[in-house]
């Protein structure tokens, strides 16, 4: 074989693969195209749907604010759920899918050698503490002076008055359980009555409390 028909061959198949480039490859393309979108979709409703509140995350939400908040004004109130709400909002990078998974979250750490139980909000400690969270009759004043708020700020109605803070800590509890206070500076904190409200790095993915 030539020289000469090598290159013709040559330049034939060119020839057939931009023609196959030009011509369906775009077909192709669109065509995972659009499946991935329909992909990304169907994942998107899933995620939507798993993030459906229901009676029983403001129930919690409610007992459990209420309890964190015992003697703090309004505005502490509404802190403490937003606090919550926030927490919820990062529920993709945790394994906290439900707003009860966020309250009701606990799990053990290793201090002094000694496996310690914690949880992310006290009431869910023990089982003293949480008869006081459950006590709280919902026919009461109290369940519905928080149950109004809770509702409003899962709904949008109330600004988050502490932008976007996850954490909070009574820093003089704190302080009588020589526990690791917050670096307060470049803005980080901010205090709503006995309350310090602050940005965290992140924290420990904790299993579901059991009551």
């Amino acid at each position: 074989m030539s020289w000469s028909e090598i290159a013709g061959r040559a330049s034939l198949a060119l020839i057939v693969l931009l023609f196959l480039v030009y011509r369906v490859m775009p077909v192709v393309s669109s065509h995972y195209w659009q499946l991935g979108s329909m992909k990304y979709e169907d994942l998107n409703e899933q995620y939507q749907q798993s993030r459906q509140i229901t009676e029983q995350d403001r129930d919690w939400m409610t007992r459990t604010v209420f309890v964190e908040t015992l003697g703090e004004p309004l505005q502490g109130h509404i802190a403490v759920a937003w606090v919550i709400k926030n927490r919820w909002l990062e529920s993709p990078y945790t394994n906290w899918s439900s707003i009860s998974k966020v309250v009701s979250a606990c799990g053990y750490i290793t201090r002094n050698k000694q496996s310690v139980k914690v949880c992310q909000f006290e009431p869910w400690l023990s089982k003293a503490k949480k008869k006081r969270l459950f006590g709280l009759k919902t026919d009461s004043r109290n369940y519905a002076h928080y149950r109004d708020i809770v509702d409003d700020v899962l709904e949008g109605m109330i600004a988050d008055p502490i932008a976007g803070r996850r954490c909070f800590m009574n820093a003089a509890i704190v302080k009588r359980r020589k526990g690791k206070l917050p670096v307060c500076k470049a803005g980080n904190c901010l205090t709503i009555g006995q309350h310090t409200f602050y940005y965290c790095p992140g924290w420990a993915r904790m299993r579901e409390a059991k009551i």
